[in-house]
């Protein structure tokens, strides 16, 4: 699809809606709000109070090669094909002026006469992550050639719908890292499980493989441990444009089976399946999903028995249950229906009926760590609230966090994550019309919450015991802004001033 065509109709004759002799607009893409993002996910009983960027300046990268492979290499032939071609089956034209400056942008600019900053190119020159407060702007842009104001806003829907998915993600990923971060700290000797701790499961759950590429990323910004193989493709090919993001393993898997490699093995040869799985892959970590048929009965019957193969193995048997509560089976079951017959692993829980064939050691916390060639992984209904109750009870049971691992599903990812999760928007705050400049402002009655920011912006960077984090400044003259910019930026803009 050709780049002119990725807008919203509505926005098609806009230039003609603009006051005339407009010829500079700037805007800015605001999280606005961080409160359905706090009441959705239900995080922690304290208030998010700020968030980090993620993807803005990837995104950007996005937009130039959009235009460039699907504007600017095309013919101008093939472009005025497919608008005709649209006429043929819908209502939305282009007026005669939009045409006009297309051909123009086409075959005398040849590139989007925009730019932009972001907060995220400043965090690749500290060095380090920035703070955002609820309705700080984390990226500015504007026209860099006076015909082309209204481009401005033309792009605004597909910028806007390309950086919500990553922000969101990003930060819903951030709070698993804390949430790790937080019971390793308590319960274990050190971080280097966390990386690891929480793995992406979610690809197939979300809206289209491309959507999952955004997604899967935002999970990568905080774990290495991820089965999104598109998301960990584009995060290497784009890597520089992630700020301050240097790490060199970007996504990690393990050999894992499904159900098919299970019920293939018939339920009756279900103990031959798991020895050949060891025998198959005497290296590294094997996860197989252990709930075919019973995971209790792996547990009490196939265990003891393949503990040898396991304990030889260089490198660690993870137990994968895909069905019942992960909590409860943690914590174990306790028997309320004296009819209901209940395995001892069952009632028992997990990890402490792993210890009893594995054993385990305990760290400078007095917590209990299981052998290192055995471990859990829990994959299904996983959110935030479920792994906040089982690192309780581990912390309860007396182990270390580091006895499990997490899978993140789609729920996470995609269940209630949208763009009023931060409440994303872009908006115009500044326009030089008819030489004059001019501060403009949404404003709606009774809804101070969408209320955009005056005029003209920069950016101010605090750095206090190593955290940085952003103020801004806004309603500022032209000259005051211009004092902001580098000359790089500053000679694309020079007839503005």
């Amino acid at each position: 699809m050709i780049s002119l065509f990725k807008t919203d109709s509505y926005k098609l004759d806009h230039k003609d809606q603009y006051p005339d002799k407009t010829t500079f607009l700037f805007a800015n893409i605001t999280p606005r709000s961080f409160k359905k993002f706090d009441e959705e996910y239900n995080f922690s009983n304290d208030k998010i109070d700020y968030i980090y960027s993620y993807g803005v300046e990837y995104t950007f990268k996005k937009l130039f090669e959009d235009w460039d492979y699907n504007f600017f290499r095309l013919t101008w032939e093939e472009i005025i094909n497919e608008i005709e071609e649209m006429k043929s089956y819908t209502n939305i034209k282009f007026t005669s002026g939009m045409i006009d400056d297309f051909k123009y942008l086409h075959e005398e600019l040849k590139s989007l006469p925009i730019d932009f900053l972001t907060l995220e190119h400043h965090e690749k020159e500290i060095e380090s992550k920035i703070k955002i407060k609820e309705n700080t702007p984390i990226a500015l842009l504007w026209n860099t050639h006076p015909r082309f104001y209204w481009l401005v806003s033309y792009i605004e829907t597909w910028l806007i719908s390309e950086i919500w998915p990553i922000i969101t993600s990003g930060n819903v990923s951030y709070q698993f890292r804390k949430l790790a971060q937080k019971y390793s700290h308590i319960t274990c000797d050190d971080d280097s499980h966390i990386d690891y701790q929480f793995h992406d499961f979610s690809q197939r759950g979300i809206c289209t493989n491309y959507g999952a590429i955004k997604t899967g990323i935002g999970h990568l910004m905080n774990f290495v441990g991820s089965d999104n193989l598109p998301s960990i493709k584009e995060l290497y090919k784009y890597k520089d444009y992630f700020g301050n993001f240097s790490r060199k393993i970007l996504g990690t898997s393990v050999y894992a089976t499904e159900h098919s490699v299970m019920s293939a093995g018939l339920k009756e040869k279900e103990f031959i399946t798991y020895e050949r799985l060891i025998d198959l892959y005497p290296n590294g970590v094997l996860s197989v999903v252990s709930d075919t048929w019973n995971i209790f009965n792996v547990l009490e019957v196939y265990l003891p028995k393949l503990k040898n193969k396991i304990i030889a193995r260089n490198g660690k048997f993870v137990i994968r249950p895909d069905s019942l509560d992960p909590l409860e089976l943690i914590a174990g079951k306790k028997q309320i229906n004296l009819n209901e017959e209940l395995f001892e692993s069952e009632k028992l829980g997990i990890i402490k009926y792993i210890d009893t064939i594995f054993g385990h050691k305990i760290n400078s916390k007095g917590y209990k760590i299981l052998n290192e060639k055995i471990g859990v992984i829990l994959g299904d209904n996983i959110n935030y609230k479920k792994a906040l109750c089982i690192f309780k009870e581990l912390e309860k049971m007396g182990y270390a966090s580091s006895n499990v691992v997490f899978g993140i599903g789609a729920y996470n990812y995609s269940w209630s994550i949208r763009r009023d999760s931060l409440s994303m928007a872009q908006k115009v705050t500044f326009a030089k019309i008819d030489n004059k400049n001019l501060m403009i402002q949404k404003a709606p009655y009774k809804e101070n919450n969408k209320k955009s920011r005056l005029g003209l912006i920069k950016f101010n960077f605090i750095n206090e015991n190593n955290e940085w984090s952003v103020t801004i400044n806004d309603g500022l003259s032209l000259y005051e802004w211009k004092d902001s910019l580098s000359e790089e930026k500053l000679i694309k803009i020079k007839w503005l001033f």
